[in-house]
């Protein structure tokens, strides 16, 4: 996608979606730091069918737990803001 529009992008990772225990978090896929994963949680998917955002879940829940950390560790891992 970054490829495809006509916008600057120095710097590109992976985050894995529902994922499963058959991920190898650590690698890297295409050149693409992997950021991490976020895990399966049915609670996202009810959250969805009830047009709801994964932000009005519980803070503890465990997919909501694991954006928070990748949010935060994303910009350090991707160097964003650095020259």
């Amino acid at each position: 996608l970054a490829e495809q529009l006509p916008i600057s992008v120095r710097n590109t990772g992976v985050m894995w979606n529902k994922a499963d225990s058959t991920v190898d978090p650590g690698h890297q896929t295409g050149g693409m730091c992997d950021l991490g994963t976020v895990p399966f949680d049915p609670a996202v998917v009810n959250a969805s069918q009830d047009n709801k955002s994964i932000f009005e879940l519980d803070e503890n829940n465990a997919a909501m737990s694991a954006i928070k950390e990748l949010l935060g560790n994303s910009l350090a891992k991707l160097k964003v803001g650095s020259a």
